[in-house]
């Protein structure tokens, strides 16, 4: 404390590391209005004309800061030495006092993360021993500075659903951390903030609109069959988009030009309706993102596309990094393209880093491609919280699939309220039946396997090929069957930069129509753009053997009756889980429906009806080993336990940097240096995540074992780098049996 009374949120450093005088400290006064204020704005922008909303947020952030106000805190700020203050606790308790319950959450976790209600509730009604002071003493200094808080303007007449409750819990959360740490950024690093200001890229859909036509325009010269149908996808996407606001699902099949008609409906959808702010597009894979943004940004610019994503490398010069890294923080930028993982994964978080940016949801155009992709153990809480952000936070979600009646069944199967998209394509079975470019052969007999040479010594015979697989040593043993010239394998054994590497040599083999047999796994199934005359596949779920064919014949250049995927019974079984489930599905499918064609979206929704029949919908495991539903957890407040366990990926790899090209080896060096200077201190955020370009995923039970053979290092700050054999060809080369990377 000052002889003059302030209190001090923040203090400032000089060049030289010292501290820099009390008057270039922040009062505490300014920062909690200023993270106030920006919190109702956040709010107001997120939920329009919902004040109750916008107040709690405002409370949250007035109050967030409450246990600053001791004397303890303030002579931290002059004394390192002293630590352990919990200064968000204070005002957490005021509000859960005044019948708060999302502004207390909100406070409480705004840099613990939010907690089990329990969790909270306890630590609430505990005496805080890092604060002498009482919660009653803190608030009358606060309102020695500040007017008294209107705590009844938060307090809403409207009832929520559990979801509702957790979502919106979530939000306010949201627009509390991010104004919280803009109003930081501004007092430390105001260059930063500065920045940030003056390249926010322009949300401007019309202008954009324009460009997109002119674009589709100059594609669709041709009066071909398939440009035919592409052209009807786009009317129908551009007719849909005058509809009010909600879900609406696009089935068209693949090749049908759903990415850039997909784009034309969000772009006009936003004009309809002026109070969409961004469009967001979530993908599946990273191979996918790349290409898609490749193409949006030909459209809208480098400046108002933000592509977030782990493999994504801004280091092309210091002003991209810099916009990379700062935009990716909150998202706010006009369109963002994103990956599965990063959205739902956030959303379903408690940490402030990653719900920082969940209010730049609200009001945006949400795109999800390969919405088949998210069937499985969390189809309920993924799609109810698609639904919510539809009916509570105003967004419109676009459910994108080449696979029929995957969705409309799901509804049945999940019962989640208001569930009902609305499909923008009029007749889906009629479309695909247009666009049919291949046969699918079934195997005759499911229980004898193909011989994996047999599958090679085929593919010999066509110069180009692609078989796809369910496993890496299955992809292995094939690629090592064909010839020598032009032959390529694609899998998880190879880092995200050795992939795009190769892919660009496949698709430019196949456009120059040189040699090119290509064995892959499912990496190379959804929205990959690329076109084989004779495809493989070995027998799984439904939807992937449909995508498998969206890989034959693309262009319907071939006649149909010579563009064939062939289904075949490897000796290996498939993946585990829920995958496996599914592949056992196909054939019992297959046989009740044997005299149908499975290319019709009617056939492919009795698939889904036993599917949906046999597999759990909401399953969770808790830390104990207890299955719980993510419902109940929503509707216990167990927010902690929800992160922990709603994810898309399991939590139990590893990442390991492996040699690949010049950077690879780079790296390698770069991790034994920074060993050797700061031994186990954590790699930084930022450097681990360029390093996953060249970075190969392991699950953890078996690092150790390779550790001990000699074919992964392992650093004291828990890095890995393999040193194992790294092939040009295949990646990762591991002993047989192999099932242990992802």
């Amino acid at each position: 404390m000052s002889d003059k009374n302030i209190y001090y949120a923040h203090t400032k450093l000089k060049s030289d590391g010292t501290l820099a005088p009390e008057s270039e400290w922040q009062p505490l006064k300014d920062h909690l209005l200023n993270v106030a204020a920006l919190a109702r704005r956040f709010a107001e922008e997120a939920r329009p004309g919902d004040q109750a909303f916008a107040s709690a947020a405002e409370l949250a952030g007035l109050l967030h800061d409450l246990g600053k106000y001791s004397a303890r805190f303030q002579q931290r700020l002059r004394d390192f030495r002293v630590c352990g203050v919990e200064h968000w606790i204070p005002g957490s308790a005021v509000l859960w006092r005044n019948n708060l319950m999302y502004s207390s959450f909100s406070s409480f976790g705004h840099h613990i993360g939010l907690h089990n209600i329990n969790e909270m509730k306890n630590a609430l009604s505990a005496i805080v021993g890092s604060i002498p002071e009482t919660n009653e003493e803190l608030y009358k200094r606060f309102l020695t500075e500040c007017s008294q808080p209107d705590f009844s303007a938060a307090i809403s007449k409207n009832s929520y659903s559990a979801t509702q409750k957790v979502l919106l819990t979530k939000m306010i959360f949201s627009c509390l951390v991010d104004a919280d740490f803009l109003d930081t950024e501004r007092h430390f690093e105001p260059e930063a903030a500065e920045y940030r200001i003056k390249n926010r890229g322009d949300f401007k859909p019309e202008v954009w609109q324009n460009t997109l036509a002119k674009k589709i325009k100059c594609l669709s010269l041709s009066d071909s069959p398939i440009n035919k149908a592409r052209d009807t996808v786009l009317k129908a996407c551009l007719n849909a988009a005058t509809k009010k606001p909600g879900l609406f699902s696009l089935t068209a099949p693949t090749g049908s030009g759903k990415t850039l008609s997909a784009l034309a409906f969000a772009l006009k959808h936003a004009q309809v309706n002026p109070n969409f702010r961004r469009i967001i597009v979530v993908l599946p894979y990273t191979t996918i993102i790349e290409q898609t943004a490749e193409e949006y940004r030909k459209i809208v610019g480098d400046k108002n596309l933000l592509e977030h994503h782990s493999a994504k490398d801004p280091e092309k010069d210091v002003n991209e990094e810099q916009r990379y890294r700062l935009s990716s923080e909150n998202w706010d930028a006009p369109i963002i393209i994103t990956t599965q993982v990063q959205f739902f994964e956030s959303l379903f978080s408690n940490k402030p880093s990653s719900c920082r940016k969940l209010h730049r949801i609200a009001n945006s155009v949400i795109i999800f491609d390969e919405i088949q992709t998210l069937t499985g153990y969390l189809m309920r809480p993924l799609f109810n919280i698609v639904s919510e952000l539809c009916h509570t936070m105003n967004c419109t979600a676009v459910l994108s699939t080449a696979t029929p009646n995957c969705i409309g069944l799901a509804a049945n199967k999940l019962k989640i309220t208001n569930w009902q998209p609305k499909e923008i394509i009029k007749n889906p079975s009629l479309l695909a039946k247009n666009m049919q470019r291949v046969k699918v052969l079934m195997p005759r007999d499911y229980s004898v396997p193909t011989p994996l040479a047999d599958i090679a010594k085929t593919m010999k015979k066509k110069e180009q090929a692609l078989c796809i697989v369910n496993r890496k040593d299955d992809a292995e043993d094939i690629f090592k069957a064909l010839p020598k010239e032009g032959r390529y394998h694609l899998s998880t054994r190879m880092c995200p930069a050795h992939r795009a590497a190769i892919l660009a040599k496949i698709r430019n083999a196949l456009s120059s129509g040189q040699t090119c047999r290509l064995v892959a796994t499912q990496c190379i199934e959804a929205g990959v753009d690329v076109d084989f005359p004779a495809v493989w596949r070995a027998l799984g779920p439904l939807d992937s053997i449909l995508q498998a064919a969206g890989r034959c014949n693309r262009e319907g250049k071939r006649d149909i009756s010579t563009s064939e995927i062939k289904v075949f019974i490897s000796a290996r079984q498939p993946p585990r889980g829920y995958y496996s489930v599914a592949s056992q599905i196909t054939p019992v499918f297959q046989q009740l429906c044997h005299k149908e064609d499975i290319l019709d979206p009617k056939t492919i929704s009795k698939y889904f009806s036993l599917l949906f029949g046999r597999i759990p919908v909401d399953k969770v495991f808790l830390e104990d080993g207890r299955v719980a539903k993510v419902a109940d957890l929503e509707k216990n407040g167990q927010f902690a336990d929800i992160a922990r366990t709603v994810r898309l990926i399991k939590d139990d790899t590893v990442q390991v940097v492996v040699p690949y090209g010049r950077k690879g080896r780079a790296a390698g060096k770069y991790l034994s240096r920074f060993n050797q200077k700061f031994g186990k201190r954590p790699l930084p955020r930022a450097i681990r995540k360029k390093l996953s370009r060249v970075s190969v995923q392991f699950y953890k039970n078996q690092v150790f074992h390779y550790c001990a053979q000699g074919s992964i290092r392992e650093f004291k700050n828990n890095t890995y780098f393999w040193t194992g054999h790294y092939d040009k060809n295949l990646g990762c080369i591991v002993p047989k049996p192999e099932d242990t990377i992802i």
